[in-house]
């Protein structure tokens, strides 16, 4: 349930958390010092009365609202003035708790307000100069603040945006605002390290679509889509139904070594909660007047442009160096000997994973060296090279490789380079506010209108919460 906390005579802090009745106050405290600045002196309210710290942990949230589901906080009680006639020797020094203070301008983990970004990034990528990790295992021994400054300056809090425009600067980037807050002030994100310590990979598609989620690190639809609500529209299907009619296409190729570091992982469910911000942007674009079709408008604008439509629950930082082009056959013949040598598979629907059904169709495959000597791969190798992560003028020259890959030690050359687990950010709001978009978007999903805001397939977007609620009425 969503709880405003009210601090009493400071209403410009107040806040609103989603908390369950049985929650502690001790917990809901480590929440407010890190989203408000709670302080130690600071108590909650309990009847006429302030609860005393030392009660917090036997203390539930749903013994302390009131009939508004509002938990006030009163500010800490001031000190009595000693009186003249007590000496120096007889005052006995206060005892200062050592708690963590949330600065107003800055949260613990991510920056809940872009505008405070420009002053507050170069001092969090301060903290990262000079600091190593070679291993997942030196990346677990880094401090506490260490950790919080990458988490930041790198983003892991924001959703990721999928534009209409494949060419566009934010398709596939990292949103401006954080549809969900980490709840754990003082632990670290769960993080480990990955099957390999470098791979050289080389990939053809025929989907322009899936070619741009690849080369932007976006790990969710290698084929069709379907994997927790993450589908692709029309474009990529006429592009996969080309390819099956067997009619000469464009093929994408990637060519990529990739340096993998650590693996940051957050679990949506123990680990999230939703945002306030997002809570009130919903709320704002639902009561949008015209009805659902403008309403289904301004959840792309107000909402998902800003807070992104997925959430990645696991990122991959490290490095990655690139070649791409995009090249067509001349004849038929040759398109399908090229494509052979990539062994593009059969369509498969529905097959079951680790995180939930998905789908695929022809269109995407990898080729670890038959094809080295093929026209097409020699013109690739001519390609610029782009970088992602690492020193950019070692990673540009291939001879100077193997420094570019060890200089990737530095945690402050660290980038994300994959984007996994993606779960869409209507998963973190309040049952009520999620049905009620899910009841928005079903009508317009493959309109037109669709197609003016995303190439994501929207119908598949909200499958996941219809099975939810189909499982839940069975």
């Amino acid at each position: 349930m969503l709880v405003t906390i009210a601090f009493a005579g400071e209403p410009d802090r107040d806040i609103v958390l989603r908390l369950a009745p049985e929650t502690s106050l001790l917990r809901v405290r480590e929440q407010l010092a890190a989203k408000a600045g709670m302080q130690p002196g600071e108590r909650f309210r309990l009847g006429r009365a302030g609860l005393h710290p030392t009660l917090e942990a036997e203390t539930t949230v749903g013994q302390a609202i009131d009939k508004d589901q509002t938990l006030t906080v009163r500010p800490a009680p001031t000190k009595r003035a000693e009186s003249p006639a007590k000496t120096p020797a007889q005052a006995r020094p206060a005892l200062r708790p050592i708690a963590p203070e949330a600065r107003p301008a800055e949260a613990r983990w991510g920056l809940r307000n872009e505008a405070d970004a420009p002053d507050l990034l170069p001092q969090l990528q301060g903290r990262l100069a000079g600091v190593n990790a070679r291993t997942p295992d030196e990346f677990a021994a880094l401090p506490l603040e260490t950790v919080q400054a990458l988490f930041a300056t790198r983003r892991l809090d924001r959703g990721l945006r999928f534009s209409a425009e494949l060419g566009d600067s934010v398709f596939g980037a990292r949103s401006p605002r954080s549809p969900a807050v980490y709840r754990h002030p003082q632990r670290p994100p769960h993080s480990g390290g990955v099957s390999f310590t470098s791979r050289w990979r080389l990939s053809a598609t025929a989907s322009r679509v899936l070619h741009e989620l690849h080369t932007r690190s976006i790990h969710n639809a290698n084929a069709g889509g379907g994997v927790n609500g993450f589908g692709l529209g029309a474009d990529f299907r006429r592009d996969l139904e080309r390819l099956q009619r067997s009619e000469v296409t464009a093929i994408h190729l990637v060519e990529e070594t990739i340096v993998p570091k650590v693996a940051v992982t957050l679990d949506p469910d123990q680990d999230l909660d939703v945002a306030p911000e997002l809570v009130e942007a919903v709320d704002a674009a639902l009561a949008v007047r015209g009805g659902r079709r403008s309403q289904y408008q301004a959840l792309h604008e107000r909402v998902f442009a800003g807070f992104g439509y997925f959430f990645p629950c696991e990122t991959l930082l490290g490095g990655v160096r690139m070649r791409t082009l995009s090249t067509t056959s001349e004849d038929l013949r040759e398109q399908q000997q090229f494509l052979a040598g990539f062994g593009f598979g059969a369509a498969a629907k529905d097959v079951p994973t680790s995180h939930g059904p998905a789908s695929g169709d022809i269109g995407y495959a990898r080729s670890e060296s038959r094809l080295s000597r093929h026209r097409h791969i020699r013109q690739l190798r001519q390609q610029d090279v782009r970088t992602v992560g690492g020193h950019p003028a070692l990673g540009l020259a291939d001879d100077l490789l193997l420094q570019w890959m060890a200089g990737l030690d530095a945690v402050e050359l660290w980038a994300a380079i994959g984007h996994r687990r993606l779960v869409p950010i209507l998963r973190f709001l309040p049952r009520r506010q999620r049905d009620q978009c899910v009841g928005v978007i079903e009508p317009f999903a493959r309109s037109d209108l669709t197609a003016r805001f995303t190439v994501l397939d929207m119908a598949a977007y909200v499958a996941p919460f219809n099975r939810a609620l189909l499982d839940e009425l069975m």
